[in-house]
């Protein structure tokens, strides 16, 4: 498998929580610590792997991380099949299965292939495979090892301690390409783990400044986004309504507290003289925004996340209304959610400098 085929896996894996993330932190530096290590053996690094893997759902690479341990040998083929069937295959499409079971069994076969010794001198010489586990490759390397360097025979010492030798540099090539593939692996899943922390940290920084000015300026606003998170986790249709509905109030609560309505018109972005009224609350929020920061290209930033999120929410509510035969997805109610929570966010700070 390529760097950019595992990196692309890696990156595909399920969400988990933050007591998960870190602990499989903690796991793939242990990992790559006895990777790095003299003498490490690398049937140990794959078996942490394997727990990273399943803690993650990442299934394409725990694919092959069992192929290494449980090896394709004509005995063991039955085990490889049995372990395929079960685990991996409720994850897979049956023609993304086959396509992803032959990938994986051709990468585990070409990382193995080395050169017949006894047709080395010939001008073609023949490749033979040691499709074998890695913990084999290993006790095997250190039988060699032990062999060779234990007493000489006493019959053509010279031409089997030489065919030997190459015959354990052969078997180091094997272990050496998957360790090469490990080691990727591992430090891929330790930069997503390692940014996802920092996007962590970085949100709950935006939310303790988010729930603490809300608390001060809008605290009605924060009473509806834990209404909102209350009907997120209910998951059921009038739930959903019930959360978009909560949302829209989120804004209006927002827009009353940083812009409230009045009867006096004013003259908005595009020139034009208007009174914003009590129910026009998006547009108070692009009056906010415009009177604030003024043409910049901040501000047309911000009013077209307005007006789309304004937009989006009604389409997903009136969607939501329309009946039990249609339903809103999941995500479409957490981008909502989300999306409000960030641009109120965004509002907030635009208030917090004009106070002060």
């Amino acid at each position: 498998m390529s760097s950019a085929a595992l990196n692309q896996t890696v990156r595909e894996h399920g969400t988990m929580t933050e007591k998960q993330s870190e602990y499989c932190i903690g796991l793939v530096k242990s990992a790559l610590d006895d990777l790095e290590a003299e003498n490490a053996r690398l049937s140990a690094v794959i078996r942490k792997c394997l727990r990273i893997a399943r803690l993650r759902n990442d299934f394409d690479n725990l694919w092959w991380l069992n192929y290494e341990l449980l090896d394709l040998s004509t005995d063991n083929r039955i085990a490889v099949q049995e372990f395929a069937s079960k685990e991996l295959s409720p994850h897979y499409t049956r023609d993304l299965f086959e396509q992803r079971a032959k990938e994986y069994e051709d990468a585990f076969v070409a990382e193995r292939k080395f050169p017949d010794l006894q047709s080395a001198a010939t001008k073609k010489p023949k490749l033979l495979n040691q499709n074998e586990s890695i913990e084999i490759i290993e006790s095997r390397i250190a039988s060699l090892e032990a062999d060779l360097f234990g007493p000489p025979a006493p019959h053509n010492q010279g031409v089997a301690r030489m065919l030997r030798q190459q015959q354990i540099n052969n078997l180091k090539k094997i272990v050496a390409r998957v360790s090469q593939r490990v080691h990727t692996f591992l430090s891929l899943t330790e930069a997503q783990l390692l940014a996802g922390q920092v996007n962590a940290d970085i949100f709950e920084r935006n939310r303790e400044y988010v729930d603490s000015q809300l608390k001060k300026i809008a605290p009605d606003a924060l009473e509806k986004f834990a209404a909102v998170y209350k009907r997120v986790e209910e998951g059921e249709e009038e739930a959903k309504s019930q959360a978009l509905l909560s949302c829209r109030r989120i804004l209006k609560c927002v827009a009353d507290a940083v812009y409230p309505a009045s009867n006096a018109a004013v003259v908005g972005s595009d020139g034009l003289s208007r009174v914003l009224t009590e129910d026009g609350y998006i547009a108070r929020l692009w009056q906010f925004v415009f009177e604030r920061l003024g043409q910049t290209t901040s501000s047309k930033l911000i009013k077209v996340q307005i007006e789309d999120l304004g937009h989006r929410i009604d389409r997903v509510y009136d969607l939501a209304n329309k009946g039990t035969h249609v339903t809103v997805s999941d995500f479409e109610l957490d981008q909502c959610a989300s999306q409000t929570y960030l641009l109120v966010g965004d509002l907030l700070r635009i208030h917090d400098q004009g106070a002060a």
